[in-house]
């Protein structure tokens, strides 16, 4: 029989944000009518930035699109404004009064049955704004692995980016005596991604079930190690906290 599993080692790193102007965009954006779909794009990351001029108004507008695939999160002029939800059947909103529309999207994983098999995801169907089409969007897809090793490398800290719309990036560094299997524990995180050392360990969301993500003992070094959270909500508490075991939800519903 396998020998019982000891305890992970546990403690806590600071992290300190780092502006997105020094790891986004990283690809140089689309530019099309309609918002064109991760698969016109050939993003094979989670994640693209929508962007659209707004018409010029005094009051809010409707913004619908025909489906978000998955989950959105809109901003006018760098501010939030809200989110949409494929889960929730959400396809519109009001947005206020402003200049620039962004609505980054994150697809939340591929249905491999039915009709459903190899549905595009992104923006589906034309976008309109009170009824109106809205034209004349770009796209920009992020990969998440490569704004890690961007975030890892960047030599500066803003705390200024917070009340903005995300995503935002945080990163620390911890060492250790000699590599093991951690548990980062992430409940203190809305949603987004971990990298540790440049590989990604994988997404997370405070709605759960699972609480920590699984760090394995190879890809750790002795000595200096780097984490990078890739934050597309918000987080409460910039502080990484690193489990003694495993917490993977509940057992039964």
């Amino acid at each position: 029989m396998p020998a019982p599993a000891v305890a992970a080692p546990a403690f806590s790193v600071s992290l300190s944000a780092v502006s997105p102007s020094a790891w986004l965009p990283a690809r140089r954006p689309e530019v099309a009518d309609d918002p064109p779909t991760f698969e016109q794009l050939g993003q094979l990351s989670a994640l693209v930035a929508y962007e659209a001029a707004l018409p010029a108004s005094d009051r809010p507008s409707l913004l619908r699109f025909g489906e978000v695939r998955d989950h959105a999160w809109i901003s006018v002029d760098g501010m939030p404004v809200g989110t949409l939800s494929r889960t929730l059947h959400e396809d519109a909103l009001l947005v206020p009064p402003g200049r620039r529309l962004r609505v980054l999207v994150e697809e939340q994983g591929r249905v491999n049955y039915a009709s459903r098999l190899g549905e595009p995801k992104g923006l589906i169907g034309e976008a309109t704004l009170d009824g109106e089409p809205l034209r004349g969007w770009t796209a920009t897809p992020i990969d998440v692995a490569a704004a890690g090793a961007l975030v890892a490398d960047w030599d500066e800290s803003d705390d200024g980016v917070r009340g903005m719309a995300g995503p935002f990036a945080w990163r620390g560094s911890f060492s250790l005596d000699r590599p093991a299997d951690l548990f980062l524990d992430t409940a203190a995180w809305g949603r987004g991604y971990a990298l540790v050392n440049g590989f990604v360990l994988g997404r997370y969301r405070r709605s759960g079930p699972k609480r920590t993500l699984y760090v394995p003992a190879p890809v750790l070094r002795r000595w200096s190690n780097s984490l990078v959270v890739i934050e597309l909500d918000h987080v409460t508490d910039p502080v990484a906290r690193f489990a003694s075991r495993p917490e993977l939800g509940p057992r039964e519903e």
